[in-house]
């Protein structure tokens, strides 16, 4: 463990006395108070080694309306444009101090851009963690934090130390990746599950039973991912869990959240039955989400794509829905993704995001799956699958901060099995306009579909190994 700061920093308000300059172990240093004043974020910035020029960035560009003050300490010039902040002469040891409007930047808006939520708030990293651009060994960032007595905090970062002077590390993932803290009265749970766990945070006043059911849903979806992917949870990821009454379906929406560490989001309807959120697959979506770094938007397919073929898959495994069930909701759902027409490759679609393709962005990365898991199980040489790939590399090689061309992480994923498969698959169909051809696939699973969208499974014998293997988790007999 790294040593902390003279412990006499502690009792100087961040913004009383003047202080010297702070020698931090971390290259940066994030102080972060929330105690002070109600309703305001005090900080300092701390940088180890001088800089003769240095720009602080605030990603979230529409917060920057949120920064109440920002000056030198000491008092020395400091130049505003909008989100950046300009110094030149910078002191080893200097510090930036800011104060932020926490209210302001909560009623921004939903969806991992702010959010208050009666005495808790939810707060987008990328509007409050000002950013030191350009700095060399950047990676080395840490956070201590103070909160109120008797407030919860939930953040996406590593923990260094507990309450009450919490210390954080920050990974080296991009600023502009989206991360949320959470501050307020909320329950927590810390739910250990293989060898690693969930930090999960429930937002805003839920009623005991419903407390109980979602925690048992966040159990069941979170067991059932790892029953294939045993090291998805190492990292204990945070799962910050939103409340939104009167939603139309049990989990309207989820988001995974890389900023500076691990974090997932889910929007539940508190008066969900425990069978109604057995019945969601967006959480199951969530966690494979997990599996994969970030691909960035040429890959969203890809990434989209493992999570829904995934969602059907593990569900259907766990007995959550049955085999028929998930195959039918596959072979809906591709039908869709072919009656979405573009004359777009599928790179420029994946980079448009889901816009007017929505259908076709996610199902044609579900085709590539289905085609790419179906080819390692049926190669007559070293038959393998699309588990074991994703397994040995989450074992080995995942980096959850680093953003992987989508092409090079498939070669990855061939790495860990052999051959070209993936890699070849999506050299194949990426730059082309044409819906991946799945009948091959359909074929070698003896799946028929009917007009009414129910399916015919053929006798024959291989097609029945593999559906069993894919749906059930029976291996097949070696070819």
């Amino acid at each position: 463990m790294r040593p902390s700061l003279p412990l006499r920093l502690l009792a100087v308000a961040l913004y009383g006395l003047p202080m010297p300059p702070v020698a931090s172990a971390a290259a940066v240093e994030y102080q972060l108070d929330f105690a002070s004043n109600p309703g305001e974020l005090a900080a300092r910035v701390c940088l180890r080694e001088p800089q003769s020029a240095l720009r602080f960035v605030l990603p979230e560009r529409d917060a920057a309306r949120h920064l109440i003050d920002a000056r030198r300490d000491p008092d020395r010039a400091l130049a505003r444009e909008d989100n950046v902040l300009r110094a030149r002469d910078w002191q080893a040891g200097e510090c930036l101090r800011l104060r932020i409007d926490l209210r302001g930047v909560a009623a921004s808006g939903a969806h991992a851009a702010g959010l208050h939520e009666g005495a808790d708030l939810l707060l987008p990293t990328r509007a409050l963690l000002w950013r030191p651009l350009g700095l060399a060994g950047g990676a080395d960032i840490e956070l201590r934090v103070e909160v109120p007595e008797g407030s919860g905090l939930s953040v996406p970062w590593t923990p260094i130390d507990a309450a009450p002077h919490r210390r954080f590390r920050l990974d080296a993932s991009d600023p502009y990746w989206p991360g949320m803290v959470a501050l307020g009265r909320f329950v927590e749970h810390d739910p250990a599950l293989g060898s690693g766990g969930l930090r999960l945070t429930l937002i805003g006043a839920l009623a005991p039973t419903q407390q109980e059911t979602i925690t048992g849903h966040a159990r069941e979806a979170a067991g059932d991912v790892l029953a294939s992917f045993p090291p998805l949870l190492d990292a204990r990821p945070q799962l910050l869990v939103v409340p939104v009454p009167g939603a139309r379906e049990p989990v309207p929406f989820g988001q995974s959240l890389r900023g500076g560490g691990t974090g997932l989001m889910l929007y539940v309807d508190p008066r969900a039955t425990p069978a109604e959120l057995r019945g969601s697959w967006t959480l199951t979506h969530e966690l494979v989400h997990l599996a994969h770094p970030y691909l960035g938007d040429d890959g969203r397919w890809i990434a989209e794509g493992l999570a829904t073929w995934y969602q059907n898959v593990l569900r259907a495994r766990a007995g959550r829905i049955s085999a028929d069930q998930a195959w039918r909701q596959i072979a809906a759902g591709i039908a869709r993704g072919v009656a979405d027409p573009a004359d777009l490759s599928l790179r420029d679609t994946s980079r448009g995001g889901a816009g007017r393709h929505t259908m076709r962005l996610y199902w044609s990365g579900t085709a590539l799956a289905m085609l790419g898991d179906i080819a390692l199980r049926t190669r007559a040489a070293s038959p393998a699958s699309l588990d074991l790939a994703l397994s040995r590399y989450l074992a080995c090689c995942r980096a959850r901060h680093v953003r992987r061309d989508p092409g090079r992480f498939l070669a990855d994923l061939d790495q860990q099995v052999g051959g070209d498969t993936l890699a070849g698959l999506y050299r194949k169909h990426v730059d082309g306009d044409a819906f991946p051809d799945v009948a091959p696939a359909w074929r070698a699973l003896g799946i028929t579909r009917r007009g009414d969208g129910s399916l015919d499974y053929g006798n024959d014998p291989e097609a029945i190994a593999l559906r069993n293997a894919i749906m059930v988790g029976i291996e097949q007999s070696p070819r």
